[in-house]
């Protein structure tokens, strides 16, 4: 079967509605908001300098790049939700918080979670390690500044190094037709209400950075 991000994302936003959370979505327009890179470099300067500012009241001068990187691996959900109102605000558009997976080569697949297992977490209140978030702009462009560092993190041995040059976000940033040959994403559900519902703290990130 043909991939199809549009409709696994509505039948995300139907899983969504049917266990009793609201979302707001009336369908994907037709711009393309990552094909301005002068728009995209004043993005990430922003998203750079709310890290920096945040970071620098934890991390000593020379272990703030570190810092925000090793507090941002494996936290997909409180990184697109700390993110989501610069990406917002800088782009004029909604973005959506979006729960599912990853898969590679249509037979690998990076911590693939599905509708049962959101269903078993909102009863038991017991978010699943295996999950990824990201942020779905209305657009249907997609936003995922943790994948590649989280992914690079575990299997690049030049990665320690290399956080002492900065953060090295390897973002993924493309309409799901763009993405490169076999990677493709899966949402199942959509927005912050079902995620928080099922035990996970989305605000964990601001509490890392903010801890001292």
């Amino acid at each position: 079967m043909a991939y199809n991000f549009e409709k696994e994302f509505v039948n995300a936003v139907e899983n969504t509605q049917t266990l009793g959370y609201k979302i707001d979505f009336l369908g994907f327009n037709h711009s393309r908001y990552f094909n301005n890179q002068n728009q995209v470099i004043d993005l990430f300067n922003k998203i750079n300098n709310t890290l920096q500012k945040v970071a620098e009241i934890k991390y000593p001068p020379l272990m703030k790049d570190r810092g925000i990187a090793l507090s941002i691996i494996a936290n997909c959900g409180p990184f697109h939700h700390f993110i989501k109102p610069i990406v917002e605000d800088h782009f004029n558009c909604k973005a959506y918080i979006t729960l599912g997976y990853i898969s590679l080569d249509n037979d690998k697949y990076f911590h693939r979670i599905d509708l049962d297992v959101l269903k078993k977490a909102l009863q038991e209140k017991q978010f699943p390690k295996q999950h990824h978030i990201w942020l779905t702009l209305e657009s249907g462009e997609i936003f995922d500044l943790t994948f590649g560092i989280t992914y690079r993190s575990v299997n690049d041995p030049n990665f320690d190094k290399e956080l002492d040059d900065g953060v090295p976000l390897s973002p993924v940033m493309k309409h799901p037709s763009e993405l490169v040959e076999g990677m493709q994403y899966h949402p199942i559900a959509i927005e912050e209400e079902i995620i928080k519902a099922s035990g996970y703290s989305l605000d964990k990130l601001s509490n890392i950075l903010y801890t001292v």
